[in-house]
């Protein structure tokens, strides 16, 4: 059973649904009425809950996952449009609308044309799990719920609901973001980490890669401006909330109390040609060769490099 205040419920309802009790009981109380006058409600409901046995559906363990149709709209793009911007109410903390399918900007409508077109920038077949291109690396103590270790060939699980997600799927947010195909590599470099949810994520790429797709390693490089910074670090953001499941305020708590990096995602690349003679790139201290290209997603969790 959970015990919460009332206005966490939902941030801590969905941690429980991504651990496998989507039905937990929970018995919440307010931050807001003195203990005395709280405290005689809330031991008898606390008690009640505790005595009573569990309901058929309160003892289902399983994963919430979403609808696994391809298709999630079908009209004219400017109902496309309309249907994107769609908004949900969060409550307390938070007491505000919050997009249900973008980063609260207007994104690229993901026509089946658009997102075919973003899958010529990679090999891999669109119905394809993302799996783990080799063992993950992370350089921290490993943190529960925050991707933990992955071996070669695993489905990644998006954090924080632990879902799948196919290649398609990440072509899909990349069109939203605004990619080209060529940013494709990197994007599904990123998706690798899985974990891009809150936490100020940092998305640094590392080699050849970089300068191929215009990166902006030079004056500037955390403004706006530059295509392929701006938008490989946006899909991030939307891979979080659309293969992910974040919602700010929900179970995405870290990035609402302040995050500014995460209003569009921070994407920055090395600059190779600018390291002191005889310093490695960041590829290179990963275990890379100079002529491989990394993506790091950087995080209070650790560091995943792929």
């Amino acid at each position: 059973m959970l015990v919460t205040f009332e206005d966490v419920v939902d941030m801590n309802t969905e941690t429980a649904r991504a651990h496998g009790t989507p039905n937990i009981r929970y018995v919440s109380s307010s931050r807001f009425v003195p203990g005395p006058e709280d405290v005689d409600s809330f031991v008898e409901s606390t008690l009640e809950a505790l005595m009573q046995p569990l309901t058929e559906k309160e003892k289902e363990s399983t994963t919430w996952a979403p609808p696994t149709s391809r298709v999630l709209f079908e009209g004219t793009l400017d109902e496309a449009d309309t249907f994107y911007q769609q908004t949900r109410h969060i409550p307390a903390p938070l007491n505000a609308p919050i997009a249900i399918y973008t980063d609260g900007f207007p994104v690229r409508i993901p026509t089946e044309e658009r997102v075919r077109e973003m899958l010529t920038g990679t090999s891999h077949k669109p119905d394809e799990l993302i799996t783990y291109q080799s063992d993950r690396v992370i350089r921290s103590a490993d943190i529960p719920g925050e991707g933990g270790e992955g071996k070669l060939g695993e489905p990644v699980r998006f954090q924080p609901l632990k879902r799948t997600a196919t290649v398609e799927q990440v072509a899909v947010n990349a069109v939203m973001a605004g990619c080209k195909p060529e940013h494709l590599p990197a994007v599904l470099a990123i998706a690798e980490s899985g974990s891009l949810n809150g936490d100020n994520v940092l998305i640094v790429v590392s080699g050849p890669f970089a300068k191929e797709v215009g990166m902006n390693t030079g004056n500037g490089f955390l403004d706006p401006g530059n295509p392929a910074n701006s938008t490989i670090g946006r899909c991030g953001q939307l891979m979080a909330i659309n293969l992910g499941g974040a919602v700010p305020g929900v179970n995405r708590m870290h990035a609402s109390m302040g995050g500014y990096f995460n209003r569009g995602g921070m994407c920055i690349a090395e600059n190779a040609d600018g390291l002191p003679e005889g310093w490695k790139g960041l590829n290179e201290e990963h275990g890379f060769k100079k002529d491989e290209s990394v993506a790091l997603v950087m995080g209070p969790s650790g560091i995943h490099t792929n």
